[in-house]
């Protein structure tokens, strides 16, 4: 009588890739999430460029009803103000892509 090892049978998982859309959309709707100030303070440098995104917002919005000239364009500041948001928003999603790609 020949000996055979156990063997357990193999697992039944579905590979995930990187690009997997079910976790992107999930850290997408995460990165949003992570916009809420109390979430967002866990992560200093990007608690302080939000801060700044808000103020910098603002201060367009001001400018923008105001008849008073500054150096710096209108255009300059609604610029300003999208690459501050995308830089914050990036963040948070790659955040949120890497607690989902834990999960």
């Amino acid at each position: 009588m020949t000996y055979t090892p156990y063997r357990r049978p193999p697992r039944r998982t579905k590979k995930r890739t990187l690009t997997d859309s079910q976790t992107i959309k999930e850290a997408l709707k995460q990165a949003f999430v992570l916009f809420l100030p109390h979430k967002l303070w866990k992560n200093p440098v990007m608690f302080v460029v939000a801060v700044g995104t808000v103020l910098t917002i603002l201060y367009t919005i001001q400018m923008a009803f105001d008849d008073s000239h500054s150096q710096a364009e209108l255009t300059y500041f609604i610029a300003l103000d999208f690459w501050l948001f995308v830089t914050v928003l990036f963040a948070n999603f790659a955040t949120a892509f890497a607690e989902a790609r834990g999960k």
